[in-house]
């Protein structure tokens, strides 16, 4: 591995922080400590960290939490995750929060761990969010956490939304409202959305029953661990003749793949 070093400083930082990072993320977390070029993407990667390069912080917090020694590498992720998340950092003050809310590596606080939430929270970061929804007393506020959540794109948020309109949580139950909001969060990665889905194609529950789009949704959500939707992904599998669920197979495949359309 060559390494060429810039005359700027910053610039210096930058290209060892892109360097140790693609060079460490290419080796898995159990293997690095045995690879040499991880090895120096790890050395690199501490380098930058200790120039103040706020994502290097964070991908080394991120290393030490992947660490097999759980307790000496939760102490370092700690460490790290607070140096980047001093310099605004969402996505390390929400690592941080949950370290602090479960006490892995730093003593139990959730009071604390509560403040840097609500940090995350008002950077952005979609995950913080749902987890200030979730923990709030005020209602109000919670719900104004809750569609904020759900307006960055997390699937629980979006899944939570569609299951209050379900229940008539704010009005009477909206079978057909919730449908593309079961959509929404289906399409985000959320397991029990996918099912949920898959359950209202299959009856028609909000729109005119879709049963390969049923069966398309079951099958992912099988693929998910969704217990419940073996048997949903048989029942419709059987309203449905063998071309078809060959041809649905392949575009859930081909879906989770990252390269075909949803249905």
């Amino acid at each position: 591995m060559t390494l060429v070093f810039l005359s700027r400083p910053d610039a210096r930082t930058r290209a060892l922080l892109a360097l140790a990072v693609l060079a460490t993320l290419a080796v898995a977390p159990t293997t690095r400590a045995a690879d040499p070029e991880a090895r120096l993407a790890l050395a690199l990667l501490t380098d930058a960290a200790r120039r103040g390069e706020a994502e290097a912080q964070f991908a080394l917090a991120e290393h030490y939490a992947a660490d097999p020694d759980a307790r000496a590498g939760a102490r370092e992720a700690v460490l790290w995750w607070s140096e980047a998340a001093r310099q605004g950092h969402p996505a390390a003050m929400a690592r941080l929060a949950a370290a602090i809310d479960a006490g892995r590596g730093i003593p139990a606080d959730p009071e604390r761990a509560e403040i840097f939430w609500r940090r995350a929270a008002e950077r952005g970061h979609a995950g913080a969010q749902w987890r200030l929804a979730r923990r709030l007393s005020d209602p109000d506020e919670a719900d104004a956490w809750l569609e904020r959540a759900a307006e960055s794109g997390h699937p629980a948020a979006l899944f939570e939304q569609a299951d209050r309109v379900v229940r008539g949580w704010d009005g009477p139950p909206d079978p057909r409202r919730a449908l593309p909001l079961f959509r929404k969060a289906a399409l985000a990665g959320h397991p029990g959305a996918r099912h949920a889905l898959a359950l209202r194609l299959a009856r028609g529950v909000g729109a005119p029953a879709d049963l390969e789009a049923a069966y398309f949704w079951s099958l992912v959500a099988v693929a998910d661990g969704v217990a419940e939707a073996e048997a949903l992904s048989r029942t419709v599998g059987r309203r449905l003749g063998r071309a078809e669920r060959r041809r649905l197979r392949r575009e859930v495949a081909a879906f989770r793949a990252g390269e075909g359309e949803p249905r």
